[in-house]
């Protein structure tokens, strides 16, 4: 039956009982049409959609660097935004360096029951420095896609496992997964709020629509 059809269907059917109670979906009494049966799940069956959004943000990290990679030239993604602020390409850097060191280590070890070691982001993996931005980004893809399948396998009574962080105490798997889609956004806007400074800066009585993007000293 196509969705449409279902709607209108639910519908009529409803609308013939005004005294029916949403708690009834629920009721193991109550007998709906056949047709509108598989429509309707009881509470305790339905899917806990955080899986479902963390990978969705997770796979689509990937593609946006790919093809900022693909097309922008190399100066302008290692352009530093201000001395001391990280470029587009350090954002690609930091990304691809916690997922060898930081997320998926931290995934493995809520599985094993163990308790999180320190992870120090201002420390990049020794192998990152002399990658091209082609290299990152395909290594960066090929790492994360390793860390889906890795999230496949996840089942919802795994998010509310716990362990000890050296920093903030007991932490759930559920937190460390809203972090890791954060994160995945944090600095994949910085990248992209990097590469946006030089065009600001020629933008003329434009760019003050552009000052909470701006990166200054000042604002340090």
């Amino acid at each position: 039956m196509r969705h449409e059809e279902c709607f209108w269907e639910a519908r009529r059917y409803f609308c013939r009982r005004p005294d029916f109670c949403t708690s009834a979906l629920f009721s193991s009494n109550h007998r709906f049409p056949r047709s509108l049966r598989s429509l309707i799940r009881p509470k305790e069956v339905l899917l806990n959609t955080l899986l479902e959004h963390v990978q969705a943000v997770l796979s689509t990290t990937p593609e946006r660097w790919q093809r900022l990679v693909a097309t922008l030239p190399a100066d302008l993604l290692t352009r530093q935004p201000v001395a001391g602020e990280w470029s587009a390409l350090n954002c690609l850097q930091h990304l691809l360096d916690a997922e060898y060191k930081n997320f998926p280590v931290r995934l493995r070890a809520f599985l094993a029951g163990e308790d999180f070691s320190p992870f120090d982001p201002s420390l990049v993996h020794s192998g990152l420095d002399g990658l091209s931005p082609q290299e990152l980004v395909a290594t960066f893809a090929r790492t994360r896609q390793e860390s889906l399948v890795a999230l496949q396998s996840l089942q919802d009574d795994d998010l509310t496992r716990t362990v000890q962080h050296p920093q903030f105490g007991t932490v759930t798997l559920a937190q460390m997964l809203h972090t890791w889609a954060a994160h995945d956004l944090m600095h994949t806007v910085q990248g992209e709020r990097a590469l946006m400074q030089p065009f600001m800066l020629g933008c003329g009585p434009w760019r003050v629509f552009f000052r909470d993007h701006e990166i200054s000293t000042a604002k340090e």
